[in-house]
């Protein structure tokens, strides 16, 4: 057995799943994902998190959450039409206010991390795994808020028709086992509200 991993938006990685490139996919699931001869299996759900530098982290967490005051900061988000920044998007019209547009556009948590930490009015919704790891490896800081929903799931993508080799089934029941075990660690509540 094999195994290569490839990094990319879901609609790449669900192009090269359809062309037998991938016998598998690990991604966000989403109603504007085309799951025509897919089918998916959900893994685990994520929380998201608001993350900015350690200052800005401190004054917004002794106030509630303005949504008309956030729009106004410098955003870094998800290149459209990825499904958390359809969320972020949807987040701002619920409250009647105009989504942001984005300093940057970005699919890298890294960057994102980097460039937060170094610069003042600067945010990210991230999930809640992803918020944990900058906090560690870029200083950023999680403010303490609770968003009240959750991102779309994580979900593993293969196609309907393709026949299931024994090495595949072992494969899929390792990874469900894995998320089971470790499914805290994606959406557990680590902040007081």
């Amino acid at each position: 057995m094999t195994v290569t991993i490839h990094d990319g938006t879901s609609r790449s990685l669900m192009k090269m799943l359809r062309e037998h490139a991938l016998d598998f996919v690990i991604g966000r699931a989403s109603a504007s994902l085309d799951m025509t001869g897919l089918q998916q299996e959900v893994l685990y759900y994520q929380s998201p998190r608001l993350i900015t530098n350690r200052e800005l982290a401190a004054r917004l967490g002794q106030r509630r959450a303005d949504w008309r005051h956030l729009a106004e900061l410098d955003w870094i988000l998800e290149p459209a039409p990825a499904p958390l920044r359809e969320q972020v998007a949807d987040m701002f019209l619920s409250a009647g206010v105009v989504p942001p547009q984005p300093l940057i556009e970005s699919l890298s948590a890294k960057l994102t991390g980097e460039i937060i930490a170094a610069r003042d009015h600067v945010v990210s919704i991230v999930p809640n795994d992803i918020a944990e790891e900058l906090v560690r490896i870029a200083g950023v800081a999680v403010v303490p808020w609770s968003l009240q929903w959750t991102l779309s799931p994580i979900a593993l993508f293969s196609l309907k028709d393709r026949h299931k080799r024994d090495v595949d089934t072992r494969f899929v029941q390792s990874l469900k086992d894995y998320c089971i075990k470790h499914r805290s660690a994606y959406s557990q509540e680590r902040y007081q509200y």
